[in-house]
């Protein structure tokens, strides 16, 4: 299989892994963002539901404390010897006066405490008016209380019309007319509780003891003959025929109210209480404020069904706010297994494209070591055959002419064995199997054994062997293993006597120079040069063509490649030196001691 069809699959399965894990992926995370959208939105509901309570039972005492407000309590004073008995007729003389809680104890949440009469009359036990105003503001309240009340009245007359509020309240219920009843008992345990103080004098104290056993002794007579024609009797013990209704919530624009109808003796009255709507909604909000921080009310109409998050207490909806959404958490489970997926398939998309390159890297030099090797082998194997063949069956009768053969046969000898060595080591290179062999030599010694092998390979190609090499540097003692040195240095020379021929200039220099702690050895020659392009694939290995081979200097272009290679074996480095301008020049640098 070519390379690129080995591309074209893997990119295709790498798109097809990668659109399904996306795919996958972005399902876990929308279903984790659902999850969290849901604990939120539950956690919202379970707060309002709390929100809801605590408002409730805030409210809740509230209105029951106004539902169980007698309605007498909506006057000024009313007087306390008549126990529910004619509690809104005039005040006769000598009767003790109780004021109303709603006149002397005013609570934050009601502005205002009011009743309509019968006839539409609007007043309020806040605002005692003649005699009742002038005892008020004696034992009980100061002025200026009573001009506020009076101020706010004047206020509530401007909002409410009696007709409109008889239309919002839902109709009455029909119930049997209750027949009067006795207080007595009522009316004794109240005498009995009476305070000195209370008393206006002794002798008032002993009329009304005989005035209440002159009328009980009548109320007695009437009740055995369950007749209600003894109204003709001062009615101080007989109680009024009252119905009172639960208290009613409504809003009148911006205001909301508590009004009940409460019916006396056949005769209707409104009673309600003006809450203060502002301190109510600031008081809830606050207590909510922990929970519910975005929280706020709004009014309801009462009169439509009941809504969601709407008070059982008061015409209020609950507005819980935005949901503020909590920011995503790359530590929860899922996400952590989304990014711990996600890295393992580029790990491994990674690790397959690194293996799929040395593969197709692999392929691709085998390609090439066959498409190099095959002109390289192929070349001086047949000019052996040939030549052999000819100089066993006698073909050759001169001398000279067969001592030619023999010396061409001497070289593609050489030749194909510095080619496979070459290829040798560089399989035993690229399987990390070679073995160094260091030892100790001097400069002068190691140049002693390797310049004569050399300087005979420049002089067969018709070179000009000039070796430059200062005192100093030969002096030098040098570890490493001369052997490969010695290879590096016949690849670079075989090199410059294939490729560096000058067109007049055939000197082919060799310098060794002692600098720091390494030593340099260059080899240059003057001839044509190498190119940028060239230069950039010049230590690739196989990088020769079946065709360049045909048309170049023999060679498999595995030279440079295998001695750049052994340097960095032996620590060191091979370069092109690329100042020059003209011919190629390239430095090998040795350290000192290559190790073990």
């Amino acid at each position: 299989m070519r390379p690129r069809h080995i591309w074209s699959i893997f990119t295709v399965c790498a798109v097809v892994v990668f659109i399904t894990l996306a795919w996958i992926s972005t399902m876990l995370l929308q279903l984790d963002e659902a999850e969290l959208l849901a604990r939120q939105h539950n956690a919202l509901e379970e707060n309002v539901r709390l929100a809801l309570w605590r408002m409730d039972s805030i409210l809740s005492p509230l209105v029951a404390q106004e539902n169980a407000s007698p309605y007498f309590f909506y006057s000024s004073f009313y007087p306390i010897q008549r126990a529910y008995t004619r509690m809104f007729a005039e005040v006769k003389r000598g009767e003790i006066l109780m004021p109303s809680p709603l006149l002397t104890q005013p609570v934050p949440e009601i502005l205002l405490h009011f009743q309509f009469s019968p006839w539409g009359k609007l007043s309020s036990p806040q605002v005692p008016r003649g005699n009742m105003r002038d005892l008020a503001e004696a034992s009980y309240l100061k002025g200026d209380q009573i001009e506020k009340a009076a101020f706010q009245l004047g206020e509530l007359q401007k909002k409410i019309v009696y007709r409109d509020i008889l239309g919002k309240l839902p109709p009455m219920k029909e119930e049997e007319n209750s027949s009067p009843v006795v207080l007595e008992q009522n009316l004794n345990s109240f005498n009995q509780s009476q305070s000195p103080s209370q008393s206006q004098s002794t002798k008032s104290a002993a009329s009304w003891e005989a005035r209440n056993k002159r009328y009980g002794r009548e109320a007695e007579q009437n009740i055995q003959s369950k007749s209600i024609q003894n109204r003709r009797y001062d009615p101080i013990f007989f109680s009024d025929n009252v119905k009172e209704e639960m208290f009613f919530p409504l809003w009148v624009g911006e205001d909301l109210f508590l009004v009940r109808r409460v019916s006396l003796n056949g005769e209707s009255y409104l009673q309600g209480s003006w809450l203060n709507w502002k301190y109510i909604r600031k008081s809830l909000l606050e207590d909510a404020k922990e929970i519910l921080p975005e929280a706020n009310l709004v009014m309801s109409n009462s009169s439509q069904e009941r809504k969601k998050n709407m008070l059982a207490t008061l015409p209020i909806t609950l507005v819980p706010g935005e949901i503020l959404s909590e920011p995503i958490e790359f530590s929860s489970p899922v996400h952590f297994s989304v990014l711990a997926a996600w890295i393992c398939v580029i790990f491994a998309i990674i690790a397959v494209i690194i293996l799929l390159i040395g593969v197709v890297s692999l392929s691709e030099r085998r390609a090439s070591f066959v498409s190099a090797v095959s002109h390289e082998l192929r070349t001086p194997l047949t000019t052996l055959q040939m030549y052999t063949e000819m100089l066993s069956e006698g073909m050759v009768s001169s001398e000279e002419k067969r001592l030619r053969y023999i010396q061409t046969l001497r070289e593609e000898a050489n030749r194909l064995g510095h080619l496979v060595e070459n290829v040798l080591t560089y399989a035993r290179l690229d399987g990390q199997r070679a073995k160094r062999q260091i030892e100790s030599v001097s400069c002068q010694e190691f140049l002693n054994r390797c310049e004569p092998s050399l300087a005979q390979h420049a002089k067969r190609s018709g070179m000009e062997w000039i070796v430059e090499v200062d005192e100093k540097t030969l002096s030098q003692q040098i570890d490493t293993d001369t052997s490969m040195v010695g290879q590096i240095l016949l690849n670079l020379v075989d090199n410059a006597c294939k490729y560096g021929k000058g067109e007049s200039d055939y000197r082919l220099i060799f310098q060794m120079k002692a600098q720091s702690k390494n030593l340099f050895i260059s080899i240059c020659d003057h001839g044509p040069g190498i190119s940028p392009k060239q230069a950039r694939r010049l230590f690739k290995p196989f990088k020769k063509s079946a065709i360049e081979a045909a048309h170049s200097a023999p060679g498999i272009g595995l030279g440079l490649t295998l001695s750049r290679r052994l340097a960095q074996y032996l620590g060191g480095n091979l370069r092109l030196d690329t100042q020059l301008t003209q011919g190629t020049c390239f430095v090998l640098t040795i350290p000192w001691k290559s190790g073990q």
